[in-house]
């Protein structure tokens, strides 16, 4: 086996490894609450779960920074790392990949979380669990922003912002592509200051962090460099 197929063999494998802890690590922040409500009394992780409080505090330190950065990171790379031509017919082909693999699960998700309060909220017994009042006038925004959370501009299901974002950012596959084509690392470059100094659009969906490392991926895997060779260095 030559050298190159050793290192696209092991880098495979390790992005395939990736995902198990990157995964656990997003769970563990998403439920990595302090405190939690049982009963209508609030009760704290630290006192009553500790193992539960610290190893979340763990990996929300570890993970906390840089855990969505790098779905977004390694999607642009293995959005580009096989094409050999983008064209038209690669870029219908992949749209209709994500859809199955990003767009499908995340209105299933985002549908089962609704029906679930509002089958909740429905129920006197259990309504106090939910406290949330519906307007379906606005239905559809619930799958998009729902500006009833206090944490951000996100879909219903809140955690699955970042899948809203890397949709976005597979539809702007050819402007990514021909920027980082026709301006090589120096299109990256500007991007990534963009993002690291705040200035970008205030749009739902078009975050800076998944424009700028999703285009970062992106430029590894178009110009089908090694990561772990270049890491290496």
């Amino acid at each position: 086996m030559t050298d190159l197929k050793k290192y696209q063999e092991l880098q495979s494998k390790t992005i395939n490894w990736l995902r198990f802890p990157l995964i656990i690590g997003v769970l563990f922040i998403h439920n990595g609450s302090s405190n939690f409500t049982l009963e209508g009394k609030t009760i704290g992780t630290e006192n009553h779960l500790p193992i539960f409080y610290y190893c979340s505090t763990l990996i929300l330190q570890f993970f906390g920074h840089f855990r969505v950065p790098l779905f977004f990171f390694v999607s642009g790379f293995l959005f580009f790392l096989n094409l050999h031509e983008f064209d038209r017919h690669s870029y219908v082909n992949k749209l209709k990949g994500r859809a199955k693999t990003l767009l499908v699960p995340y209105l299933f998700w985002n549908l089962l979380t609704i029906t679930i309060v509002i089958i909740l909220s429905a129920i006197p017994q259990l309504s106090n669990l939910v406290n949330r009042e519906f307007d379906f006038r606005q239905f559809l925004n619930y799958f998009w922003n729902h500006n009833g959370l206090k944490i951000g501009d996100s879909p219903f299901s809140y955690q699955f912002w970042f899948i809203r974002d890397l949709m976005v950012a597979v539809v702007f596959t050819p402007i990514i592509y021909f920027l980082l084509q026709y301006t090589k690392f120096l299109g990256l470059i500007t991007i990534g200051v963009l993002w690291f100094f705040g200035f970008w659009f205030k749009v739902v969906g078009f975050s800076s962090v998944c424009i700028f490392f999703f285009s970062a991926g992106a430029y590894f895997g178009i110009n089908k460099r090694n990561l772990l060779e270049d890491l290496e260095k």
